[in-house]
């Protein structure tokens, strides 16, 4: 890892390879609850109990 004048800390391209592999076994797990529509809009699912108030 580089070290700048600033102390500024820079990884390596293989070090940001590692960790966003790492991040994405961690996420793996994680289930999707929305997704992005053609404009770009995260579009989550309905709260089925929202008629109830």
């Amino acid at each position: 890892m580089e070290v700048l004048a600033s102390g500024e800390k820079i990884a390596s391209k293989q070090q940001r390879d590692e960790a966003a592999a790492e991040i994405m076994t961690l996420l793996a797990g994680v289930p999707v609850v929305g997704y992005h529509d053609e404009q770009g809009h995260l579009i989550l699912p309905a709260d089925e109990d929202e008629d109830d108030y």
